[in-house]
């Protein structure tokens, strides 16, 4: 009886994809370079760099929410009690 031979995996962009976070994907040096100056050129745009700002912003206003949940001076909100027909 013959083996029968193993199919080969067909990569598919439509297709979700998992992997390990300790699996290892080399990249040439060309491609660093590549995606290193493509993040960065887009970066330095002023959209971007009007997100980077809110993300920051963002940081900021949660630090001080989570300081005064801490201290006592921010408690939860009650929850809506459930609307039933």
């Amino acid at each position: 009886m013959a083996k029968a031979k193993k199919q080969a995996a067909e990569y598919d962009p439509k297709q979700a994809y998992q992997w390990s976070p300790t699996e290892d994907f080399p990249i040439t040096g060309r491609e660093l370079e590549y995606m290193f100056k493509t993040v960065t050129d887009y970066l330095s745009k002023p959209p971007a760099q009007e997100v980077l700002r809110m993300m920051e912003v963002h940081k900021m206003l949660e630090g001080t929410i989570r300081q005064g949940v801490l201290n006592g001076k921010i408690k939860p909100k009650p929850l809506a009690p459930a609307v039933i027909r």
